[in-house]
């Protein structure tokens, strides 16, 4: 294990001081030993830190639901794929075979994704992650490699390049609304209704539109949504070895140049994005939705609280005699996890009309947003991506816990303040 060690986080300093103090041994090739899923951890996050990449605060994933993991920032992993926070494109990974597991550094790795080639997920803040790649020799015949990545880029929205290697995620300043059974444009305002502006994404460590434009020039139609700064990539005696992006379409290609490097190499193909992106979709939601929709709760409620019988009631009908008149007018009271899964999952009731479980909101957004949400199929939002089956029958085949946080995402989105 020692063999494939990088030396802890150094200062900030140039990338001929950080190179000349990486390794004190040589590492073993690539065909007298394989990394294992820890040892590719260590080495990818160890290496990020050397050349003063690493990330500033992550998080660890586990086991949430069936089959995917997930971070409490935001960040989970489904299948060969990294769904990121409700501001950012989630990323299909080059995975080939395999599935990823949960490492004792926190990250998620996918070992032998192909021939040759480790993928590990880091999980960083506010529903931002990254992508390192660890590879041998033989990932590739020649001494080109290339690894892709399909962004699931908000509707209208393109890749371009700058001349310094940034890719900037551009969409037209004018929304185009995606036409689906269920979309957003069931909660769109009316026609005479005034939409406030997109407010800015704002933040340590968020850059504004026009840091992240720099001297790239944005044509007239389109603003920027979010950027990947350039990538870099690094051999085992802690070479930078050049390298680049290639765009097709909504991929992204990290090419890296491995000519006299010593193996194995770790890139980092996919740094963090800079600005959220669905605040462009969040400003379509009517303006009375966003600025008055305020929950009534009988109590506070913290997203993702364990089932508990204190505080609830048998039937649904007890709960709202109890409180009765304290419904504003217009409102309908809520299940954040909703009352199905007491016949589907033999749930208490008690769990369900529990008073860190109901809200009251205005009927509109319960209705036209919420349940639209609900009732949609392929949600890629809210850490999960359900696919063929709506966001309701994905929900519900989760724990309460997980189900109580994603309906207060939900409601967040809908504009709906607690």
């Amino acid at each position: 294990m020692s063999s494939f060690r990088m030396f802890r986080s150094v200062a900030a300093v140039t990338t001929a001081a950080v190179v000349s103090t990486l390794l004190v041994a040589t590492p073993s090739h690539a065909d007298e030993e394989q990394l294992s899923a820890s040892e590719s951890s260590e080495l990818a996050l160890d290496t990020a830190a050397a050349l003063d990449a690493g990330l500033t605060e992550s998080f660890s994933f586990t086991e949430s639901g069936e089959g995917y993991l997930a971070a409490e920032s935001g960040v989970a992993v489904r299948d060969t794929e990294v769904l990121m926070g409700k501001d950012y494109p989630d990323i299909s990974l080059p995975v080939e075979t395999g599935e990823g597991i949960a490492t004792d550094d926190g990250t998620v790795v996918f070992s032998d994704a192909a021939p040759g080639l480790d993928v590990i997920v880091e999980a960083g803040d506010d529903g931002l992650g990254r992508i390192l790649t660890v590879a041998q020799e033989e990932y590739s015949p020649s001494t080109e490699h290339r690894y892709s990545y399909e962004l699931d880029l908000p509707t209208g929205a393109i890749l371009e390049q700058s001349d310094q290697g940034t890719v900037f995620i551009l969409a037209p300043t004018t929304p185009v609304v995606d036409d689906q059974p269920v979309n957003l444009s069931e909660v769109l305002p009316e026609a005479d209704v005034e939409v406030a502006p997109v407010e800015e994404v704002a933040g340590e460590g968020i850059a504004t539109e026009e840091e992240l434009a720099g001297d790239f020039d944005v044509a007239e139609g389109w603003q920027v949504l979010g950027a990947y700064q350039t990538a870099w990539s690094a051999d085992a005696n802690g070479t930078v070895l050049p390298t680049h992006y290639e765009l097709d379409g909504n991929t992204i290609t990290q090419v890296v140049d491995t000519t006299g490097a010593q193996f194995p190499v770790v890139s980092d193909p996919i740094p963090l994005v800079a600005v959220g992106l669905l605040a462009a979709a969040r400003a379509l939601l009517p303006l009375v939705l966003r600025s008055s929709a305020r929950a009534l709760a009988t109590q506070t409620i913290r997203a993702g609280v364990r089932p508990t019988i204190k505080g609830g009631y048998t039937s649904f009908s007890r709960f709202k005699a109890d409180i009765a008149g304290s419904t504003p007018k217009n409102n309908q009271w809520h299940h954040i996890v909703e009352q199905s899964n007491i016949t589907k999952r033999k749930w208490d009731a008690r769990w369900i009309h529990n008073r860190n479980n109901l809200v009251s909101i205005p009927k509109e957004v319960h209705q036209k947003c919420v349940n639209s949400w609900m009732a949609k199929k392929n949600v890629r939002n809210f850490g999960i991506n359900s696919g063929s089956k709506t966001m309701r029958q994905t929900v519900h085949s989760l724990s309460f816990s997980k189900q109580h946080e994603i309906g207060i995402a939900l409601l967040k989105h809908c504009g709906v303040k607690f």
